[in-house]
């Protein structure tokens, strides 16, 4: 092999180059704390943390949305519960009402009847950041004042209450319903009101406890026998309006079920999602994160490398064809 007067100087020159590119690689790394912040440190390295933190964002994203879904779910879940305790006591004021021969007794319990039912109408109008949870696909009231009460309201007919209820799409493949169906047709025919289902009870539930309460606020007493007429008219008499309350009661506690189970899935999903978030950050963590200990004494061994090479550089190519004659 030929030697040159350069062949030295130049490799010198590729060794110090090499020891300040690895010391300027270290520096960044301790000062990003990562391994990879470029392609060219690695680039299958970097391919890999492109991905896994593009699944993260993703993941994040999908835990946002289980997280907005969670709290509509739960209010709407907490609706359907804070209504089976108004159903509840409906149904043991319409209880206590069998035998009442008094038109007091029956003032007295249309006059809580009444609250009862504004009560329900202001579950049915609830919201969640301004999404109507009973209000069908259209997000309207799903109940409206009525212009010729009694009732104090009724279903709002430009609704449209289909099988679809309000929702929220976790991801690509996840799609939850929070809600619940007020109603069970749509705008142009006729309503059926809150709360109902068709096949289980034929009972607009607001309305009922409304109409009950009207009826009873109404009860006269014929002066003559000092007896008061059964009031329940509407529903064809006393045992006709109970079975009506005790339908309502029934399908309240199945829709505490129904928003009660939604509740759970999103909770499940939220977990699992809290789970892959933790896992796809330990790898990214392994992956992308450097070890400072260790790249502070291989950059401490770099600089030291680095600096004897000037040296013994600087040494080397200052010395002359006389230095090896004397």
């Amino acid at each position: 092999m030929r030697v040159t007067s350069q062949m030295y100087p130049n490799q010198l020159k590729d060794a110090s180059n090499s020891l300040l590119t690895r010391e300027n690689t270290l520096s960044n790394q301790i000062s990003s704390g990562m391994n990879v912040t470029n392609p060219s440190d690695d680039v299958a390295t970097f391919g890999d943390l492109t991905t896994l933190r593009t699944d993260d964002l993703q993941t994040q994203q999908y835990q946002k949305n289980t997280s907005a879904a969670q709290t509509a779910a739960t209010d709407s879940y907490q609706g359907m519960s804070d209504l089976q305790t108004v159903m509840s006591r409906v149904s043991e004021l319409v209880t206590s009402a069998n035998g009442t021969s008094d038109a007091s007794t029956y003032h007295t319990i249309g006059a809580e009847l009444s609250t009862l039912a504004d009560q329900i109408a202001s579950i049915a109008n609830r919201q969640t950041d301004g999404v109507y949870l009973y209000g069908g696909t259209g997000n309207v009231a799903p109940l409206v004042s009525n212009s010729s009460a009694p009732p104090t309201y009724v279903l709002n007919t430009t609704a449209n209450y289909t099988s679809s209820v309000p929702s929220t799409t976790i991801n690509t493949n996840l799609n939850i319903n929070y809600g619940v169906t007020a109603g069970s047709s749509t705008s142009g025919s006729s309503f059926n009101g809150f709360l109902y289902k068709s096949g289980e009870t034929s009972t607009d539930t607001y309305t009922l406890v409304a109409t009950i309460a009207n009826e009873m606020n109404n009860a006269t007493e014929n002066t003559s026998t000092k007896t008061t007429a059964d009031p329940f008219t509407a529903e064809g008499g006393y045992q006709n309006a109970l079975k009506q309350v005790n339908s309502a009661v029934s399908l309240t506690a199945e829709y505490v079920g129904i928003t009660s189970a939604k509740l759970t899935q999103l909770t499940t999903n939220a977990t699992a999602l809290s789970n892959q978030d933790t896992n796809l950050q330990k790898q990214i963590s392994n992956l992308g994160d450097v070890n400072e200990a260790n790249a502070a004494t291989d950059l401490t061994t770099v600089q030291t490398a680095y600096q004897a090479a000037l040296q013994a550089g600087s040494k080397i190519l200052s010395m002359s064809l006389l230095d090896y004659i004397t």
